[in-house]
C-alpha cells in the first residue's frame, strides 16, 4: 500500500508504504535525503493524485494536480507526473481558474478526467461546476472559459438547496457546497460532499450573534 500525504501544513507531499493498511514506514527517499519527501512545496490543501492504469507511456502513470494560487493564471490547477510517484516531471500546465478544493478524478465509464470545480453560483455561493477532458496530458483541454474563480464559465453541476438547507442562528452564512471528491468504485461513483456552514459572527465578549 502506499500513502501519500501532506508533511506540514501546505508544506511537502510525502510517501508512506505499507505491507498490511494498518502498519506505515516512511521510507528513506533520494528527494530530499533522508526523508520521504517526494515533493518540497507540493502539498496544497486541494490536490488529487492518481495512478493511471490506461496511461500508454510509463513516465506518466502517476498524475499530480494540485491547486496553486499565484502566477498566471492568478487561482489554477497544477500538473505534473511521474513514472513512480516518487520522480516528478516540472510542471506542464496551468488549468483554467478555479477556486480552492478543486478536484480531479478518473471516470472508467465515460473514459474522462473530470474536474470538480470549485466556484461560485450566483444565490447559492459556493458551488461546484463540471469540466471533463480524455487526455490530462493535453494543456489546451484544461482551459475552460471564464476569468476568475468565482466566474468560471464552465457548466454549473451542483450547488446548495437555495435556502432549502437548515442555517443555524449564531453563523452568518447559509450552508454551500464547499467539496465533492468522487471516485469509481465496481459499478458506481462514489462522492464525499463537505459543506461549508458558514462564519460564527461573535459579539466583543465572544458570545454567537
Amino acid at each position: 500500500f502506499k500513502m501519500w500525504y501532506m508533511g506540514g501544513y501546505t508544506q511537502h507531499l510525502c510517501l508512506a508504504t505499507s505491507t498490511d493498511g494498518i502498519h506505515w514506514t516512511r521510507p528513506e527517499l533520494d528527494v530530499v535525503k533522508g526523508t520521504n519527501i517526494v515533493l518540497r512545496r507540493g502539498a496544497p490543501e486541494s490536490n488529487s493524485l492518481l495512478m493511471d492504469l490506461n496511461e500508454p507511456n510509463p513516465a506518466k502513470r502517476f498524475k499530480y494536480v494540485y491547486f496553486q494560487p499565484g502566477g498566471d493564471p492568478a487561482w489554477a490547477m497544477t500538473y505534473r507526473h511521474s513514472p513512480d510517484g516518487v520522480h516528478w516531471s516540472e510542471p506542464q500546465w496551468r488549468s483554467g481558474q478555479c477556486g480552492d478544493r478543486t478536484s480531479v478524478f478518473f471516470n472508467p465509464f465515460r473514459k474522462k478526467y473530470v474536474f470538480l470545480i470549485r466556484a461560485t453560483a450566483n444565490r447559492s455561493g459556493r458551488a461546484k461546476r463540471y469540466w471533463e477532458t480524455s487526455d490530462l496530458n493535453d494543456a489546451a483541454s484544461v482551459k475552460w472559459p471564464g476569468e476568475g474563480a468565482a466566474t468560471s464559465l464552465a457548466p454549473l453541476w451542483v450547488r446548495s438547496a437555495l435556502g432549502g438547507d437548515f442555517t443555524r442562528p449564531e453563523i452568518s452564512d447559509m450552508p454551500q457546497l464547499y467539496q465533492l471528491d468522487a471516485m469509481a468504485y465496481e459499478s458506481v461513483v462514489v462522492g464525499l460532499f463537505a459543506i461549508h456552514r458558514g462564519r460564527f459572527a461573535l459579539s466583543s465578549d465572544g458570545r454567537p450573534v
